[in-house]
This record gives C-alpha cells, sequence and structure tokens, in this order.
C-alpha cells in the first residue's frame, strides 16, 4: 500500500510538472473542445444528454490516448525497462497512472461542463436530482475507466508494431460518428456492441429523460462490455509484451 501511494505522488508531481510546462497548450486545447462543443450543439440541437455524451466522449477518447502514448513513450526512452527490475508489478503502475490521470480527467471534464452550461443553459432544461447526478458519475467513470484499459490494448500494439497513431485517430472519429452521440443506437444493431459507449450514451439518456425502457438489459451489457475491454486491455498488453521482449523489439524505435 505504502509503494502504491509513493506511486500515485510521483504521478501528481510528473502532472503538475506537465501542467506547468506546458500550461498554455491545455488551455488553447480546453477553448478549442469548448468550441466543438457548442458548434455542434448549435448544429444538432441543444440538450444536457448531448451535452454530457460530447463530454464523455472527449474523457473516454482523452484515456486511450493517453495511457496508448505513454506506454510508447515509456517504452521509447527505455523507462518502461527499468520498471521490470523493480519488484513493482507492470499493472500497478498503470493502475496508478490511471488512477491519478482520471480524477485530472474528470475535473477538466467538469470545468469544460460548466463553462459550457454558462454559455447554453437558458437553452437545455436542466433538472437532476441528487441521486440522478451521482448516477451519471459512476456511469461517466466506469466508462472513462475502461477506455484507460482499451489504451493499454493500443499501447502493447505500439510496442511491437512501434506507430498506431493513425488506427487510434479512425477510432476516435469511429467514437464520435457511430457511437450514438448524434444519432441514437438501438440494441439490435451490432453497432451497439462495439464500446461500452453506446450503452453509456443510453443509460445517459434514459436517467435524463426519465425513458427506463430496456434500463436492466442496458445495464447488463453495459457491464460486460466493460470487463471485457479491461480484461481484453490487460491481455492484449501482456500478449505484446512478451511478444515484443521475446523477438527482440522492446527496445527498436
Amino acid at each position: 500500500m505504502k509503494s502504491y501511494l509513493c506511486l500515485i505522488k510521483a504521478e501528481v508531481i510528473l502532472l503538475f510538472g506537465e501542467l506547468k510546462n506546458y500550461l498554455l497548450n491545455y488551455v488553447f486545447y480546453n477553448i478549442g473542445l469548448l468550441f466543438l462543443f457548442i458548434g455542434l450543439m448549435y448544429n444538432y440541437g441543444y440538450s444536457f444528454a448531448l451535452l454530457i455524451s460530447l463530454l464523455l466522449w472527449y474523457a473516454t477518447t482523452s484515456s486511450t490516448s493517453y495511457l496508448s502514448s505513454i506506454i510508447s513513450e515509456e517504452a521509447m526512452m527505455g523507462t518502461l525497462e527499468q520498471i521490470f527490475l523493480t519488484k513493482t508489478k507492470i499493472q500497478t503502475v498503470m493502475s496508478s497512472k490511471i488512477f491519478v490521470n482520471l480524477i485530472f480527467t474528470l475535473l477538466k471534464t467538469f470545468l469544460l461542463l460548466i463553462i459550457s452550461l454558462a454559455f447554453i443553459a437558458s437553452k437545455i432544461d436542466l433538472s437532476l436530482s441528487f441521486i440522478e447526478f451521482v448516477e451519471l458519475l459512476m456511469i461517466f467513470m466506469l466508462t472513462t475507466v475502461s477506455f484507460y484499459y482499451l489504451g493499454e490494448f493500443f499501447g502493447g500494439l505500439s510496442l511491437y508494431y512501434k506507430r498506431v497513431s493513425s488506427i487510434l485517430s479512425v477510432f476516435t472519429n469511429i467514437l464520435l460518428l457511430f457511437s450514438g452521440v448524434f444519432t441514437p443506437i438501438n440494441i439490435d444493431n451490432p453497432m451497439f456492441y462495439l464500446t461500452p459507449l453506446p450503452a453509456s450514451i443510453k443509460l445517459i439518456n434514459m436517467l435524463i429523460n426519465d425513458e427506463y425502457n430496456d434500463f436492466v438489459l442496458t445495464i447488463i451489457i453495459y457491464l460486460t462490455l466493460i470487463s471485457i475491454y479491461i480484461f481484453g486491455g490487460i491481455i492484449t498488453f501482456n500478449f505484446y509484451l512478451k511478444k515484443a521482449k521475446k523477438d527482440g523489439k522492446l527496445n527498436q524505435y
């Protein structure tokens, strides 16, 4: 436990260091996101459900690219191999990175939500009970966590195939266009089962609009997809890590 807390402390220090050095980039990136969200809602209709869906899309794609890039950078700099020399398991290190970055992502998302609402509050119907807010937060957190492990999946690929940024870019666009952000996807549509995002967006709409048809079935599908993503990400990462070690590709960049 003590070693895990030390890992979290190190990640927090690293995070604040990055914020200090790249503050201007962070600020303008989030301003760009704000304009994107408001522009999309202007074209597709103002609604709280759409805003939450857009924020969830941002959080999931951000978490995926974060862990994937971290793994790739660690391998490129040789620090990934240094982790293997310690007694700390690689998944313990990854979980500490996920924990710290998840908190940071949630804070950024909440700030974007507040600023967005300041622009569109008069155009939407915003009425949530405390229970509904907690349920939305749980959906948001669970979905985002599962996409960190998708980042492990792509990170594992990057250990062996080196560059997977184009795959990530395609996947990000698929998430935006075919995950129910703009157009609802029904349970009988095969695209519904591609990622946990369509199920989470469906649950968000059910909670906000008080429409609870297929609620239990959607919850089951949602939790199943999250489990597949988490275990699939870990298994794939470990597989390609062993394969890269065996074929001598771990430090070849």
